[in-house]
């Protein structure tokens, strides 16, 4: 299953916390993580396996 999730860029003054902590928690499951930035758009990725 995909999961598809868009979201313009933030304001200035926005730390971006946000993706270290996804980024964290793919790995930590063996999963695979790609971050896309195209025309203003942040487009984030994942896929976390159902079986270990």
């Amino acid at each position: 299953m995909f999961v598809t999730y868009e979201n313009t860029t933030k304001g200035a003054g926005h730390e971006g916390l946000g993706t270290k902590l996804i980024q964290d928690i793919v790995k930590k499951h063996d999963g695979f993580l790609d971050f896309i930035h195209k025309d203003e758009t942040f487009t984030v990725k994942i896929k976390i396996p159902a079986i270990q």
